[in-house]
């Protein structure tokens, strides 16, 4: 009876060391998701782009999606130390580049879209100054002299740098969570963007890793109901029945809150329309791969 009691003792204290990680982990996913990233059917031009911000600034009041444009390329990066890195994945925005290139920053912060500003990878730092304190230092792109504002954590030769047009993505803020393709479209419509032909549900990917990062409490939760269930049926039979009403009570009270935090895609009033089910892990399946079905 002593091993069971502490074997349930060191379950619980895994169950909760897990849940911690995975917390940590579900808080990662959600900062590197923050947008709903649309691609483009063709590349963005100066005009498209001068449009699209006009048309953000005269719908302010009304219209809450903001946009960040980016592209990116394969090209040689040099330094002034005479360093050349090939192949560096070349990443051009406009807008805000936190949400074009969502990354942890180890020096610096990310560049803004005035002025010659540039963040590189940590990969790239090491590679072309074989260090990481190298904030106001330059780095050259097609003739062009960026100053380094940042560095920041990846294992890819990677360099952010304002652009002006070519784009074929748009990080998207301010969609519905419940009907963001339908937004995306419409954005796309109004702005003059073109034509999406694909799209990667940021925070929809992120809501899904929090769910799963819960299973841990789950169980935990469902353990201390089966716990309170046997200490309920242990009762007299009045308080029995009081016991068992309480809880009924309890539960009837939360399936409606609960049901109010998930998305839309998982709409519980369909959920007594039966052709909604074979559909509904191809959903999330799309969600997560980034697919328009």
């Amino acid at each position: 009876m002593m091993h069971r009691k502490r074997g349930w003792a060191v379950a619980a204290v895994l169950l909760v060391v897990l849940q911690l990680l995975l917390q940590t982990r579900a808080a990662h996913i959600v900062q590197q998701n923050p947008t709903v990233t649309v691609t483009l059917s063709s590349p963005l031009t100066a005009g498209q782009l001068a449009a699209a911000r006009e048309w953000e600034k005269s719908n302010a009041n009304t219209q809450a999606v903001t946009a960040s444009f980016w592209s990116e390329k394969a090209a040689a990066v040099s330094a002034d130390s005479d360093r050349t890195a090939e192949d560096v994945t070349c990443i051009g925005f406009d807008g805000t580049a936190q949400d074009c290139l969502p990354v942890e920053y180890l020096q610096g912060t990310a560049p803004g879209v005035v002025g010659q500003q540039c963040a590189i990878s940590s990969t790239l730092a090491w590679t072309l100054f074989g260090s990481y304190d190298i904030m106001g230092l330059t780095v050259a792109l097609d003739r062009t002299e960026y100053f380094i504002s940042g560095v920041f954590k990846s294992k890819s030769k990677t360099l952010l740098y304002p652009a002006q047009s070519g784009f074929t993505h748009a990080a998207l803020r301010g969609l519905s969570p419940d009907t963001p393709k339908t937004d995306a479209e419409q954005w796309a419509a109004a702005t003059g963007a073109g034509k999406i032909t694909a799209i990667t549900y940021g925070p929809q990917k992120a809501w899904l890793a929090q769910a799963a990062c819960a299973l841990p409490a789950l169980i935990i939760g469902l353990a201390l109901v089966v716990l309170l269930l046997r200490f309920i049926c242990a009762l007299p039979g009045v308080l029995h029945g009081a016991a068992l009403f309480a809880l009924a009570l309890a539960f009837a009270w939360a399936v409606p809150h609960f049901l109010q935090t998930l998305p839309g895609w998982l709409i519980p009033g369909r959920w007594s329309d039966f052709s909604f089910w074979p559909t509904l892990w191809t959903k999330i399946m799309d969600t997560c791969n980034g697919n328009m079905k």
